[in-house]
């Protein structure tokens, strides 16, 4: 189910997190543990925006249900908050 999205400007090919490419901040090669936790938080934010896009979609689609439910999730946080 999940979308690839082409990559942002800022995450052009070819740039410093491709392998043996030099670094941003400096003239050595980006170490490959870095170069896997920017592809795992580049993608964590494509899993999120997704997330919330679609999120958007299903409220504009069901506004009513979707008002409903958050009065319904903020009645539930009350009454757990309310008994300490």
């Amino acid at each position: 189910m999940r979308r690839e999205r082409p990559p942002s400007p800022g995450h052009a090919h070819g740039g410093a997190d491709q392998p043996g490419t030099e670094s941003a901040s400096g003239g050595a090669p980006e170490d490959p543990e870095v170069r896997y936790l920017r592809e795992q938080l580049r993608d964590l934010v494509d899993e999120i925006t997704d997330f919330f896009e679609e999120a958007g979609k299903n409220v504009a689609a069901h506004p009513a249900e979707s008002v409903l439910g958050a009065m319904l999730v903020g009645v539930l946080i009350g009454f757990l908050l309310g008994r300490r």
